[in-house]
């Protein structure tokens, strides 16, 4: 939705990159000093980096390497974005969003897009990392489309990309006849793609679709009960907002009232005498 959002905004060149080798090339070194900087335990820190060591067998031989951290390990995400925290640090002024090493920046022109690149160039040197030059793309979303996370960026809007219409259509196939399987496929996808004008998209497929689908709503339907579903929740949390909001002005109107209260003088009661 933020893409969505930044891109209707002006930024219609789209820099899509990502780094080579990125979690064989992690620095220990700098590793550990980031993760000293967050964790003040000093045995904590080392047990962290021990259970990720990046031994490797060679030919019945364990050797370890000075750099990089083991893909699919559990703290392998949680620690190579901790790695990149100064980068991202680093970014935070552009429309920029990563996701482990994919990196999508949005720019305004394609003369900003390249000054982008070389920026990040630069910064990934200082973490011993480097750019991936083979998947440094540009596009102009305004005449094409780019793909990241698995959604078609194009225009403003967010579309599936073909790709995942083709695996729609795969898996449908593949659980044809069992009808239960068939309609939780159908809800993912109208889930996962719930978001930008995919209506008529939508439409499209369920009429190509029409010999594959089970029973049951449609993907078109499926998008309703979702938007549906959103706008009454959204309206929930706007009730409770007000509702807090107005507890606490009526808290805060009893404060100022008990606060004046407390700060004028007792009355004095009359006795009938006069001087």
């Amino acid at each position: 939705m933020e893409v969505r959002s930044v891109i209707r905004h002006g930024r219609y060149w789209a820099l899509k990159t990502d780094f080579e080798n990125f979690f064989g090339s992690i620095n220990r070194e700098i590793l550990g000093i980031e993760l000293r900087n967050w964790i003040a335990d000093e045995g904590l820190c080392k047990a962290i980096l021990d259970a990720v060591s990046p031994v490797i067998s060679i030919q019945g031989r364990s050797l370890e390497r000075r750099n990089g951290l083991p893909q699919g390990s559990i703290l392998g995400p949680f620690l190579s974005n901790l790695y990149m925290h100064e980068f991202d640090v680093a970014c935070s002024s552009m429309a920029y969003f990563r996701y482990a090493d994919d990196m999508l920046i949005l720019n305004h022109s394609e003369q900003e897009a390249i000054k982008t690149l070389l920026f990040l160039g630069s910064l990934a040197a200082r973490l011993g990392l480097k750019l991936n030059r083979r998947k440094c793309d540009l596009y102009d979303l305004r005449r094409e489309s780019a793909v990241f996370l698995g959604y078609e960026l194009r225009g403003g809007n967010i579309y599936p990309p073909e790709r995942s219409i083709v695996q729609l259509k795969k898996n449908l196939l593949k659980f044809r006849g069992q009808p239960t399987q068939a309609q939780a496929i159908m809800k993912n996808f109208a889930y996962r793609f719930r978001f930008g004008r995919v209506r008529k998209l939508f439409r499209r497929l369920d009429y190509d679709l029409q010999d594959l689908r089970p029973p049951g709503p449609s993907l078109v339907a499926l998008l309703d009960v979702m938007r549906v579903a959103r706008t009454v929740v959204r309206g929930q949390r706007e009730d409770k907002l007000r509702s807090k909001q107005l507890r606490s002005s009526q808290g805060q109107g009893c404060h100022n009232a008990i606060e004046k209260a407390t700060r004028q003088p007792p009355a004095i009661a009359a006795t009938g005498d006069s001087d």
